[in-house]
């Protein structure tokens, strides 16, 4: 089964240091560019790394949708 998330469960487990939990119930989560682009974005630092760590790891995948 393929997972796709929008920017706001990223965001938010990235947040409080939770973004692990996607990757331990789906193994990889696919997300569109576009949010990508936000979740670079994000003012809270330590969320920003944890999401670029997880991208670095291949478990959350840039994916153009059709």
């Amino acid at each position: 089964m393929r997972v796709v998330s929008n920017t706001s469960p990223l965001c938010n487990l990235a947040i409080i240091g939770r973004l692990s939990l996607l990757r331990e119930q789906f193994g990889k989560v696919h997300t569109p560019p576009k949010v990508i682009h936000e979740l670079s974005k994000l003012q809270n630092r330590a969320a920003r790394e944890s999401i670029a760590e997880a991208i670095r790891q291949g478990w959350l995948i840039e994916t153009a949708l059709p």
